[in-house]
């Protein structure tokens, strides 16, 4: 009998919300039971990417259902309302129980194999798939794709039944080495069957808008003892993502029409400097650049952001930014490079924003 796919939306409830998940599965194991894995979605909502994951993992035999965490259609493109959207469950109990209604919906088709259900989720879902597990729900096993790292309570250890596989990229800047290590920490305290894989030169991040890895990507494979997610190279890093030499240029984000960029340019020019330029609208600086020039600013993100930008102000940022919490800074100006102050500078030792001419005849002087 050869194999079909059968993929449906399935509408359910939790706490008042009407949200619709993605069931998938080979219909040839529906006279069997078989493992089940519940697919938890990026903070961008039940989009495309986390229902690919359920086809692919049904393709390998497993019941996949993706979960919806937001509400029937809720769905964002945009990183300042894809935080707002998340902001609503983190820290708080609403992450694990509306992760567990999802994961009631896969146990409740009756095809999943008892005791073999796994959770796996990417940024948000990530930290979600912790969380869910630290509730004490029916789970074998949770893998963490360059997810937020959720430190676990002795409580959470108590209620646990899963292992923990955490795949996170060994440069990748929105999770520093402290909360690595206070992660680990709890995970050892609390005696959890758990592996880390830091990937080198790389940032894991799943197949979202502005988050596609360059190069190799996570795939699925076949596990007669149950789901396992491995990375496609195997620790060996593909050959555009290898450890390159320190950078030996500038990188000068600009506006092409910015009248201030034009004379900084200009000015760069007649002094022999050389650098990179990057459009700040179409390539906004990477999230370790801009941390790179918090540092040099001070700490003073008021510094790196356009402050008098109209984008700016449309946002109400004024009174928001003192609110916000790094990340989401950060996915602000990684998302939209007109709200970082221009003409941006960065390079060994250098971090300038803002064109001033005796700051950077400083900072560019000849060792």
């Amino acid at each position: 009998m050869s194999a079909k796919l059968v993929t449906r939306p399935v509408a359910y409830e939790h706490d008042g919300v009407r949200l619709e998940g993605f069931l998938a599965y080979d219909d040839t194991k529906v006279s069997q039971r078989s493992p089940g894995v519940l697919v938890l979605p990026e903070w961008w909502g039940l989009t495309d990417y986390p229902r690919s994951r359920a086809r692919q993992l049904a393709q390998l035999g497993y019941i996949a259902f993706a979960a919806d965490m937001y509400g029937a259609g809720v769905t964002t493109t945009d990183a300042k309302k894809a935080g707002e959207l998340a902001r609503q469950f983190y820290g708080k109990p609403l992450m694990a129980e509306r992760a567990r209604a999802g994961l009631d919906q896969l146990l409740a088709t009756g095809l999943v194999a008892e005791g073999q259900v796994a959770a796996v989720g990417y940024c948000f879902g990530g930290s979600t798939a912790q969380v869910l597990a630290y509730s004490g729900a029916p789970l074998a096993g949770i893998v963490s794709f360059h997810g937020g790292l959720v430190p676990a309570s002795a409580e959470a250890a108590a209620r646990n039944r899963a292992r923990f596989l955490v795949c996170h990229g060994a440069v990748d800047p929105f999770v520093s080495a402290e909360e690595i290590a206070a992660f680990m920490k709890s995970m050892n305290e609390g005696k959890f069957d758990y592996q880390v894989r830091r990937r080198g030169a790389r940032v894991l991040q799943p197949g979202g808008r502005r988050a596609r890895p360059r190069g190799g990507r996570a795939h699925l494979v076949p596990c007669r003892r149950g789901p396992a997610l491995v990375d496609a190279h195997a620790g060996v890093p593909p050959r555009n993502l290898r450890r390159r030499p320190a950078m030996s240029r500038l990188k000068v984000y600009h506006l092409p029409q910015c009248s201030t960029c034009k004379g900084a340019l200009k000015w760069l020019r007649a002094r022999g400097v050389d650098f990179e330029e990057r459009s700040i609208k179409e390539t906004p600086p990477t999230a370790g650049e801009l941390r790179a020039m918090l540092a040099a600013q001070g700490g003073e993100w008021r510094r790196v952001f356009n402050t008098s930008g109209l984008e700016y102000r449309g946002l109400g940022l004024a009174e928001k930014l003192p609110n916000l919490g790094e990340r989401e800074k950060l996915s602000l100006l990684t998302g939209n490079g007109m709200l970082v102050r221009r003409p941006f500078v960065i390079g060994p030792g250098v971090g300038l924003v803002g064109f001033d001419e005796e700051k950077w005849a400083a900072a560019l002087a000849p060792a």
